[in-house]
C-alpha cells in the first residue's frame, strides 16, 4: 500500500489563481450581459422590421382595396388634399394598425426573424444597427 505524497501549496499562487478564476468569471458576465442587451435591441428591431413588413405587404394593400368601392360618393369625398395625402393615411394606419394590434403574423415573423439570428451569431450586431423609415 502506497501513502500519498503531499505536496506544499504555496498559498499566494492559490489565491493569485483564484483571483485570477474570478476576474475571468467577470468578464465572462459582463460579456453576456453585453451579449443579451445587443440580442434584445437586435430582436426590438426584428421585431419593427416584421411589423413594417405586415403592414406595407398586407394592411395597405387592404385599405386601397377599401378605398376602391364602386358604391364611393362625391358627398363624401374629401377632395384634393384627400387625393393627395390618402396614401400617407394609409401607410400611418397600417403602421400603428401592425404595432399595436398584436396580429399574430407580426408574432411568427419575429420569432422566425430570432430563430434565424440564434442559428447565424455573427448578424446579431449588424440586426441590433438597423434603422427603420418610420416616415413611411
Amino acid at each position: 500500500m502506497t501513502v500519498p505524497v503531499f505536496k506544499p501549496v504555496d498559498v499566494y499562487a492559490a489565491s493569485a489563481t483564484a483571483g485570477m478564476h474570478d476576474n475571468r468569471v467577470e468578464e465572462t458576465q459582463q460579456r453576456d450581459d453585453a451579449f443579451a442587451e445587443v440580442f434584445n435591441q437586435a430582436k426590438e428591431k426584428l421585431n419593427q422590421v416584421a411589423q413594417k413588413l405586415v403592414a406595407s405587404a398586407l394592411l395597405i394593400p387592404l385599405m386601397q382595396q377599401m378605398r376602391d368601392d364602386p358604391f364611393k360618393s362625391e358627398m363624401f369625398h374629401g377632395g384634393f388634399g384627400e387625393d393627395v395625402f390618402m396614401q400617407q393615411l394609409d401607410t400611418r394606419l397600417a403602421d400603428r394598425i401592425a404595432a399595436h394590434t398584436g396580429i399574430p403574423l407580426v408574432n411568427t415573423l419575429t420569432e422566425h426573424f430570432t430563430r434565424w439570428l440564434k442559428d447565424h451569431p455573427q448578424q446579431i450586431e449588424r440586426a441590433a444597427q438597423i434603422r427603420i423609415d418610420t416616415l413611411g
